[in-house]
């Protein structure tokens, strides 16, 4: 019997300016074991005809729709996923069993850099600015200037989706445990990490992987290990 048949659904959510098909390299790590799917946010991937998004609320609202029941729901979320996550499993975890994993990003109710320094006015180069090394933006300028804007209008627009979930004034708090993973190249204090505690009543388990913010994208293997060991603990499985 593999683990897919105990009703168990993984949901990966991407990070600012990212699409489902960002999420592929784990996913494809992720599903030999569990029903894995990629959400897709409105404005880009196979949603690109429809209007983004920049509603906390809406955002959820749009999330939850792309999840359908099951026995055991598991939020994964890459930095921006993480805060989208994390909304969307506290309003599940109302009504299912829920696991919340956190890929990087500061706790939902520490002081972020983001909140209120964005618009629908910035310009791309202050967009850049603020979100500072992004290697991905500088591959797309091979494909044209029009590409390379696109892209960035993406990222502005989840951005300050990002603002409204950092503005956002009746943060819920999680029932269950809440899972928080790193890379070892991001610089975050202990401080940082322990206010994750803040927003969950039950307990927060951090784990470490090597690489920067876009360690899911680079070490895939190393993530579904650790997802995969917080999904079936005591189960040894070799992720390849």
């Amino acid at each position: 019997m593999t683990i897919k048949e105990k009703g168990i659904c993984i949901y990966l959510l991407p990070f600012a300016g990212g699409g489902a098909s960002d999420m592929n390299p784990l996913r494809s790590k992720l599903e030999k074991y569990y029903n894995t799917n990629c959400i897709e946010l409105p404005g880009r991937g196979r949603r690109w005809r429809e209007s983004f998004i920049i509603s906390i609320e809406e955002a959820v609202d749009d999330i939850c729709l792309q999840i359908k029941d099951d026995n055991h729901i598991v939020i994964v979320g890459h930095s921006l996923g993480a805060y989208l996550g994390f909304m969307v499993a506290c309003r599940l975890s109302l009504l299912s069993s829920v696991s919340y994993i956190a890929l990087s990003n500061f706790a939902p109710l520490a002081r972020n850099k983001l909140l209120d320094n964005i618009s629908l006015l910035s310009s791309p180069t202050y967009i850049r600015e603020i979100v500072g090394d992004r290697g991905v933006l500088d591959q797309l300028k091979s494909y044209g200037d029009e590409v390379y804007f696109l892209a960035l209008n993406v990222l502005k627009n989840d951005l300050l989706l990002s603002d409204s979930f950092l503005r956002y004034k009746q943060k819920p708090k999680m029932i269950y445990d809440i899972h928080f993973i790193y890379g070892r190249d991001e610089e975050y204090t202990k401080e940082d990490i322990s206010k994750w505690q803040l927003s969950t009543n039950s307990l927060l388990f951090v784990y470490s992987v090597q690489g920067g913010h876009f360690f899911p994208q680079e070490y895939p293997e190393q993530v579904a290990s650790i997802i995969c060991s917080i999904l079936a603990p005591g189960v040894r499985i070799v992720v390849a």
